[in-house]
């Protein structure tokens, strides 16, 4: 199967198909604005869970962080009931590697890691080339850019991954969000 490839706004959006696939990481519940996301990126690079999960990692792998629009005290989505109080925030933040059997999770406790399967789908792949930024791409909205290659936002699925917290000058972003023909 071929990928269609585009190019808005100066960036490269490639159409890709992925099966169904596992998700394995940390998780917590969080607002879009004040800091929330990146305080807990830190958090788990200081306290060495960051540096855990990228050990599971028996083959060249993305650490991913997904937002998503799953909250346990609604629709039960993705996520299986857990002890986090999910009102009053808007989204939950999982930092994640796609869960493959060349994984090894046995140095973490039971319930420590937060799981979930995502549906089949096409996948709109962002790339943030060298010379540009996640916040160009922010800036941009990618929610609109994708409408205008013939593909929307597919919000049955209801998440997004990108792997911005590793971002640096000089390097390429990835940016997935699902999407469906319009």
């Amino acid at each position: 199967m071929e990928n269609d490839e585009f190019i808005v706004k100066g960036f490269k959006i490639t159409i890709i198909e992925k099966p169904q696939f596992g998700i394995v990481g940390f998780t917590r519940p969080v607002n879009l604005d004040g800091g929330m996301i990146s305080s807990f990126i830190r958090e788990l690079t200081e306290n060495g869970q960051m540096k855990k999960l990228t050990e599971t990692l028996q083959t060249n792998q993305q650490i991913w962080v997904c937002l998503s629009d799953i909250k346990c005290s609604e629709e039960k989505k993705y996520c299986k009931p857990c002890d986090l109080n999910c009102s009053g925030f808007q989204t939950r933040c999982t930092v994640c590697v796609e869960k493959t059997e060349k994984h090894n999770f046995s140095k973490f406790i039971d319930g420590e890691l937060f799981t979930f399967d995502v549906p089949m789908s096409k996948w709109a792949d962002f790339e943030v080339n060298e010379n540009q930024s996640p916040t160009e791409l922010h800036q941009h909205d990618v929610y609109e850019i994708i409408n205008e290659t013939g593909y929307k936002w597919n919000s049955k699925i209801g998440l997004h991954f990108d792997n911005e917290h590793e971002w640096q000058p000089g390097k390429i972003m990835h940016f997935l969000l699902p999407v469906i023909k319009i």
